[in-house]
């Protein structure tokens, strides 16, 4: 992966984590959906940080369960905006 595009994904993915710290105390926002959209962004350039969400994963099933849900629903809605 380019230098440049492995920087952009780990800042969005900061970013991401970031907004979702502030979401989940602010009832507007949500909170979750940003934290798991910034550890996915994170897991795909880091390979610190996809070892430790795999971790968390085994350890916290029912995690595992909303984590999964949530990137299949980023993933339908990412390849319907790449294919316009």
């Amino acid at each position: 992966m380019k230098s440049f595009v492995r920087f952009g994904l780990m800042t969005l993915g900061i970013i991401f984590l970031f907004l979702g710290v502030i979401g989940l105390f602010i009832p507007i926002m949500q909170g979750i959906l940003f934290l798991i959209i910034g550890i996915y962004l994170l897991t795909i350039t880091s390979k610190r940080c996809k070892t430790l969400l795999e971790r968390v994963l085994v350890r916290y099933p029912k995690t595992k369960k909303m984590y999964e849900t949530h990137v299949e629903k980023f993933e339908r809605i990412w390849r319907k905006e790449s294919k316009l």
